[in-house]
């Protein structure tokens, strides 16, 4: 695949940068949701994407996500679709629900957050 492909989502913006990576962001002041998530995946499953695929998560300042959605990722499931996530953290408020996340949701696909998406890209291409 030689070029990237792009979809807005209202809530969330996603881009298919390689066959198996796909970069999300959810814009500011938005909360993403399970309905829009849903609609993100099924997208994703018709691209070229190769799956499982790996998951570059970079929310833009004041972007949420529901509790809903939290459980929604964390599901056993999910490991069909997903071989990993990168999710970026450059703020507290991001931290705190990141590290929420792990701790209560325990999330099944292997999940690492990082302060700048650089070093996010590295360890998912160390994959």
């Amino acid at each position: 695949m030689s070029r990237v492909i792009h979809k807005d989502f209202g809530q969330a913006e996603v881009w298919l940068e390689k066959p198996d990576l796909i970069r999300l962001s959810i814009k500011s002041g938005q909360t993403l949701d399970v309905e829009t998530s849903r609609e993100i995946r099924e997208w994703i499953l018709k691209s070229e994407c190769t799956v499982p695929y790996k998951l570059l998560s970079v929310p833009e300042e004041g972007a949420n996500v529901t509790p809903e959605i939290r459980k929604f990722l964390s599901e056993p499931g999910r490991t069909e679709f997903v071989k990993a996530d990168a999710m970026v953290v450059n703020n507290f408020a991001h931290r705190l629900l990141a590290d929420f996340y792990l701790r209560f949701n325990r999330p099944k696909v292997a999940t690492r957050l990082f302060a700048n998406e650089e070093t996010a890209r590295t360890w998912l291409e160390s994959l």
